[in-house]
């Protein structure tokens, strides 16, 4: 265990709430709301964009998946800070560049 993680701390985790639907339709949203503006970049120019505090690495996928949905290619970024049983949830998809940096 390291110096901020305790028995007592392993039982609260943000991972169930996270995984919630309402959750991801919310951030789904505003995800797409958010990479709207990069309609205005050359459709074939590699994007990379940088998710600082990613925590579980959720909006993470959600914005891998709405770059793939739009075509678009992307070199992501994911930079957070977890400790213990939390850093193993990355949702990378294996088709997308995600890169953890934990």
């Amino acid at each position: 265990m390291s110096f901020f993680e305790t028995e007592e701390t392993n039982q609260f985790t943000f991972e169930a709430f996270a995984a919630h639907p309402f959750y991801t339709a919310i951030n789904r949203s505003l995800v797409q709301q958010a990479l709207a503006p990069l309609v205005t970049r050359p459709p074939d120019a590699t994007l990379t964009l940088v998710d600082m505090a990613c925590g579980t690495g959720v909006i993470t996928r959600l914005i891998a998946e709405e770059l793939a949905y739009r075509g678009r290619q992307a070199r992501i970024i994911a930079v957070g800070f977890l400790t213990g049983r939390s850093g193993r949830s990355s949702h990378a998809r294996p088709r997308c560049r995600c890169c953890f940096l934990l």
